[in-house]
């Protein structure tokens, strides 16, 4: 075990925190000095009454003496808590107002080395995780697992097998399944368990559709399995591995280097039994730990030196004290030599006997995990072959390309509340999805990996390893000398569960993952907009001046945001009765303006004997259990709470009933809900949160579960918000743990960031690694969530924030005012520019949220998902695609007067957004960016809608009319684009009421059209919403006549604008109504000085395409990409006789 004060400077897997939590505000000011009496002071801030004296609520510090005497006469087990509870406020009023001051104010890094473990398992360093240290220093020279050659079956859609390690050793199982969607499901688990794995399969979208193999040849030694026509699966028996081929290219391949690792379940030995006494748990020790890991790091540090040789020793004789040393098998061993077994082949480089520490108990300061079950950790290596770039892994505050990490820390996944994270480092952040991607300009493929306990992932890139090929067969690789990205999962527990997508190309990738884990569901319009949130607005007074001064500023916002001061004393679903006495009154006058409010609900429950919730849970035994099976108790914003168990499916359906407006007392349907805390935190638990050996519905503990409890916290808020409306209505979620699947549920942002510039830099890759992994609508807070941007700096976050998804501006209780008129009026102005281009942009992110439901594409997305063979574009992060037209390089670093953008695409012309000057790619171009400058570029081709119209809200916009910003390609002949238009609100699109309109420009340097039509016919939305205005850009030509083309087929001539400098041609009012909606098509045409026109016929009954006549040769053919089935459709047709007199 670690001394303390070897604890903060000894390199360790577990990340444990030390940190001063944000405090509830206490009944002073904070600027005030330390008050005579503390217990006046503290008792209040730590009850959540803000000062306020109530007869009728609980009072956990105002306790007599003769109570406190009684509380001691009770068994420790029972009442430690109530001790603790009083002894901890008076600590911390002490420590209170130090502490505070180094968290809020002139702090540069708040998370150092001291804060966190950190693992680098490097030779000479030891790790103090167990599982990690076994499963990273395995590593064979040939694997000891083999397949069964006559266990090996194939049925249908899977192959089966069993696997052995070594001689006499215990037996898995394993089924190979491939997948209708292109991909194939890998599990392994144990023949006959101790007791079942858990696998987290509420993260997928359902069971996935399996297809039989197209043909299979089995071997002696090896079996060939054809999933498709163009890959192939190839299985190899002894030693295990299998290998991944598409185009008969190898692109993946499972144990190639023989580091597939599977501890199963062992009795644990009576000997262990006998000496395994539990750490005393005293008040001293429990107090003393929460006082170290959580307060004084802010007043001095209490970690120093120690030798590493007494380090050393003092491990040494802690295992000793241990009683005897067991192998993973749970049998006893002395210090002889063990020779390996047959098949094994096992050379563990970094011990010259097998490691044994930690494999039933582990301990930490005063937290003891006792591992009831033993060791269960398994691991497995990927290699990606003719790979150099591999991304995912959210979340982390790192590059979008997942660094190597031989020489640093491995990637971590582990859910924690961390505060103010480091940026580029792989510490484990609040959201995990074991999920990455591999890319090239040949092919792009990728695996995840359903297990939801602590993760640790190493990457490296190898320039070729021929090695890796060495034992195949010729026939199956075009190359043997390729690059290799070799990546190393490790897992706590839990069983495989592996699916390995094909691709081969970005948009199969997206297509293929979403399809097996769902895709986030059409937003709410409003959700698009601004977020106004602080911790704390302080009352409902303070509520109504912000929201009033939005107005008189001119400001639009869609949602303002209430944290957890909100609350009547941090009891959820409840609200403070002075400060927030009239709640539905104020979400009405909210909501009058078409604006909504969301509140923070987070998953512990304050622990009150005379709180309604609190009872009916505990009665119902909903509650997690700690490792003695009695009800969970740790510290959160309540002071003593316990944890909801969201594992029970009745917990789930019991807490999303809390969401009707018969139980939720004040809420209203324009309440919608934040989930926060839920990694969980806990904060008088290990890493601040819930200790690996609770006990969950089941009898499951936590460590199988832990990256799940989010999940099914906010699966559960979503089911209540649906049920409250009676599925009427789209639920809005923000939650801040995540796994797998979050993304049907809620969205997420990055967690507590700082106004630094780093923080600035670090969210564009944060957000584009989200998005790539299944979560599209996410946000970093503008401003940081901890201290004071300047000017500069929030004028160049704002410019950020508008073009990821969630657009939330947020700040923690001690900053100052973050709303633009506290700010200069210069700053204010700009940022009043800033907010109005986001909601000019509403009806392009809507349409591109529509459109991720059917295809899976991120909207904010990295440059090479579009341009996928240029090289130059796979580790840029600083510019990046707002779906596949607008493409933004926000500045990131102070005083930075130009940037350089690179312009891809030989083919494609980009246009500055705002001069609209064309600018001819492909190459580097230097932007100049005074502080009002933003680098925004629309890409030649596309037609992107728009609004114009300012409102206060994007509620009272939603019968506007738009704006068509027309960029034409290169050679000023082509430009589409699509528009989703709904009622921004119920779910009545599944219904069919929606409108989604293709927009197509055709011509050439003598005529050109611009044509409408729908692309569901049979969906239908009645709407007032028509064409405003049309600005095409890149023309070649120089226009003399315009006309449109309604169902009547009488061409109308039409008023229009031409600035022949930079060839932008502006059609205002074209008197096109609905939104060119209506059945028939409608097209605009424009006229030139060789007197040609064009005419559009009514679309056919059975042909869905749009036909175009030019009378010049009577006939034309027109390409139609129809997006719904990915098909060209070509057609071509004569004029009709009877149109011919229609014609001037």
């Amino acid at each position: 075990m670690l001394s303390r004060r070897a604890a903060g400077r000894r390199l360790s897997t577990r990340q444990y925190r030390i940190k001063f939590h944000r405090p509830t505000p206490c009944a002073i000011p904070c600027d005030e000095g330390l008050p005579i009496n503390i217990g006046e002071a503290v008792g209040p801030m730590w009850k959540g009454e803000s000062g306020t004296k109530r007869s009728n609520a609980p009072n956990p510090v105002g306790r007599s003496t003769a109570e406190i005497e009684a509380d001691l006469l009770v068994p420790v087990g029972e009442s430690l808590h109530r001790i603790e509870f009083f002894i901890f406020e008076q600590v911390v009023g002490i420590v209170y107002y130090a502490g505070l001051s180094a968290l809020t104010f002139g702090r540069n890094a708040a998370v150092s080395n001291n804060s966190y473990f950190h693992c680098f398992a490097l030779p000479g360093i030891s790790c103090n995780c167990a599982y990690f240290r076994r499963q990273r220093n395995f590593k064979p020279t040939i694997s000891p697992y083999s397949i069964l050659p006559q266990s090996v079956s194939v049925s249908g859609s899977g192959f089966h097998a069993e696997i052995q390690c070594g001689k006499g050793r215990s037996l898995l199982k394993m089924t190979l399944q491939n997948l209708q969607v292109g991909a194939v499901r890998l599990i392994i688990d144990e023949k006959e368990p101790l007791r079942e794995r858990f696998r987290p399969l509420q993260a997928l979208n359902g069971e996935p559709v399996t297809s039989d193999f197209i043909s299979t040849e089995i071997g002696s030694d090896m079996a060939v399995l054809k999933v498709a026509a163009n890959k192939e699966v190839v299985v190899m028996f002894k030693p295990l591995r299998l290998d991944m081929f598409v185009d008969k290219n190898l692109v993946m391949s499972f144990n190639g280097d023989g580091r597939f690792n599977f501890e199963t379940f062992k009795e644990k030995p009576k000997e262990l039994e006998d000496n395994a006494e539990p750490k005393p748990l005293t008040l001293f020790n429990r107090l003393f730990d929460y006082v170290q890991t959580s307060v004084l790091k802010w007043l001095k540090p209490l970690q120093s030196e120690q030798n590493p040789a007494d380090e050393a020793s003092e491990n040494k004789n802690y295992e000793q004290n241990q009683g005897v040393a067991y192998d993973r098998d749970g049998n006893p061993i002395n210090d002889a030599d063990h020779p390996l077994e047959e098949g094994g082949g096992v050379e563990q480089s970094a011990h010259e006997e097998e490691d044994t520490d930690g494999l039933w108990t582990e301990h930490f300061h005063s937290f003891t995990d006792s591992k009831p079950y033993g060791p269960s950790s398994v691991a497995a290596d990927i290699s990606f072959i003719g790979f150099r770039h591999v991304f995912g892994l959210p979340e982390h505050a790192d590059s979008l390309v997942l660094r190597d990490t031989n020489q640093t820390d491995p990637y971590r996944l582990y859910n924690l509340d961390v505060f103010q994270y480091e940026v580029d480092s792989p510490m484990a952040l609040y959201g995990a999805a074991p999920y990455m991607i591999a890319h090239s300009a040949k092919a792009t493929v990728g695996a995840f990996w359903l297990n939801s306990a602590e993760g640790w992932f190493d990457v490296s890139y190898e320039p070729d390893d021929s090695s890796l090929l060495k034992n195949l067969f010729s026939r199956f690789f075009a190359n043997d000398k390729l690059p290799v990205a070799k990546t190393h999962w490790m897992f706590e527990t839990g069983s495989v569960d592996i699916f390995f997508l094909f691709g081969p190309k970005p948009d199969d990738i997206f297509r293929q993952y979403s399809t097996l884990t769902g895709v986030n569901p059409l937003p709410p319009y409003f959700a698009l907009g601004k977020h106004v949130s602080r911790w704390n607005f302080i009352d409902m007074n303070d509520v109504r001046q912000t929201d009033a001064g939005y107005d008189l500023h001119d400001i639009p916002y869609d949602v303002i945001w209430l944290d957890i001061e909100h609350t009547y004393g941090k009891r959820y679903f409840t609200w403070d009765p002075i400060k927030f006495s009239n709640p539905t009154e104020m979400i009405r006058n909210i909501s009058a303006k078409g604006r909504k409010m969301v509140a923070v609900i987070d998953p512990h429950i304050k622990k009150d004997e005379n709180w309604d919730l609190y009872q009916e849970a505990l009665e119902k035994d909903y509650y997690v259990k700690d490792v003695n099976n009695r009800v969970y108790e740790g510290w959160c914003w309540p002071g003593a709470a316990v944890y909801l168990d969201f594992l029970n499916p009745e917990v789930r359906k019991w807490y999303a009933n809390k969401y009707q407006f018969s139980e939720y007392k004040g809420s209203t349907e324009d309440l919608y809900v934040w989930n926060d805390m839920n990694e969980p935190s806990v904060f008088s638990g290990p890493e601040v949160s819930m200790p690996r050996d609770n006990i969950h519905f089941g009898g499951l503990e936590h460590r199988e579960v832990h990256n799940v409890y989010g999940l099914f916290h906010h699966m559960s808020t979503f089911d209540g918000l649906y049920q409250r409306s009676n599925g009427k209505k789209r639920p809005f979620v923000l939650t801040r743990s995540f796994f797998i699947g979050s993304q049907r549920y809620a969205n997420v942002w990055t967690g507590d960031n700082a106004a630094q510039w780093s923080h600035l830099r670090i969210s564009n890759p944060m957000v584009l690694s989200l998005g790539i992994a299944g979560f599209p609508f996410t946000g970093a807070d503008i401003g940081g969530f901890f201290g004071n941007p300047d000017d500069e700096l929030i004028v160049r976050w704002y410019q950020v924030g508008i073009f990821h998804s969630f657009f939330r501006v947020h700040s923690e209780l001690n900053t100052r005012r973050r709303e633009p008129w506290f700010f200069s009026e210069q700053t204010k102005a700009l940022l009043r520019d800033i907010v109005r281009l986001r909601y000019s942009l509403l009806p392009y992110w809507y349409t591109g949220f529509y459109e991720h439901t059917k295809n899976g594409w991120p909207i904010v997305r990295p440059m090479w998902t579009e341009f996928p063979t240029d090289t130059a574009l796979f580790n840029e992060e600083k510019q990046f695609m707002i779906g596949r037209c607008l493409m933004a390089r926000p500045v990131t670093e102070p005083g930075e007067s130009s940037v350089h953008v690179y312009l891809p695409d030989e083919k494609s012309e980009w246009y500055d957004w705002f001069t609209h000057i064309p600018i001819v790619g492909p190459g580097v171009v230097q932007v100049a960016t005074p502080l009002e400058k933003i680098p925004l570029f629309v890409r030649g081709g596309c037609i992107v809608p728009i609004k114009e119209r300012m409102r206060r809200s994007s509620g009272l916009s939603h019968q506007d009319p738009f704006t068509l910003i027309m960029a034409l390609n290169k050679d000023g002949t082509f430009a589409n684009g699509t528009l989703y238009l709904d009622d921004g609100d119920s779910y009545e699109y599944k219904n069919g009421k929606y409108l989604y309109q293709y927009f197509v420009y055709s011509g050439d340097k003598k005529s050109g059209s611009l044509m409408s039509t729908t692309m569901h016919p049979n969906a239908n939305y009645n709407t007032n919403a028509w064409i405003e205005k049309i600005v095409i850009l890149g023309l070649q030509f120089y226009p003399t006549d315009v006309h449109v083309f309604r169902a009547d087929y009488v061409p109308k001539k039409l008023n229009f604008v031409f600035d022949n400098q930079k060839m932008m041609l502006t059609i205002r009012k074209p008197e096109v109504p609905y939104l060119f909606l209506a059945c028939n098509i409608v097209t605009v045409i424009l006229k030139w000085r060789n007197g040609l026109s064009s005419l559009v016929m009514r679309k056919s009954e059975n042909i869905d395409c749009i036909m175009s006549v030019v009378l010049e040769k009577c006939q034309k053919i027109f390409i139609h990409r129809d997006y719904s089935s990915g098909m060209a459709v070509r057609f071509q047709t004569k004029l009709p006789p009877e149109l011919v007199g229609r014609v001037r």
